[in-house]
C-alpha cells in the first residue's frame, strides 16, 4: 500500500481520535516524508527495520538529533547523504 496515503490515514487518526496535537502531527508527517524521500520508500512493503536504521544513524550523525527529539525544519527535508 502507498506510504502516503497511509501517513494522511495515520495523521487524520492521530487528531481526530489519538487527540494528539497539530504540531506532532506536524512532526510525524516531516518524519515519515523525509525517510520515504530518504530511503527512496513508496509503500509500505518497503519499510524494513534496516532502511529504518540507516535513517536513523543518518539523523544522530549528519543532523545531530539527540536522543529523544531532533530539529524539524518543516520547509526542507534535509536527509540527503551525498
Amino acid at each position: 500500500m502507498d506510504i502516503q496515503i497511509l501517513l494522511e490515514q495515520f495523521c487524520d487518526y492521530s487528531i481526530s481520535i489519538r487527540g494528539y496535537s497539530k504540531d506532532t502531527v506536524r512532526r510525524y508527517k516531516y518524519v515519515i516524508k523525509c525517510y520515504s524521500r530518504f530511503m527512496n520508500v513508496t509503500n509500505i512493503e518497503q519499510v524494513s527495520e534496516e532502511n529504518l536504521r540507516a535513517l536513523f544513524y543518518f539523523g544522530r550523525t549528519q543532523i545531530k538529533w539527540s536522543v529523544n527529539t531532533f530539529i524539524v525544519n518543516p520547509t526542507t527535508c534535509t536527509l540527503d547523504p551525498n
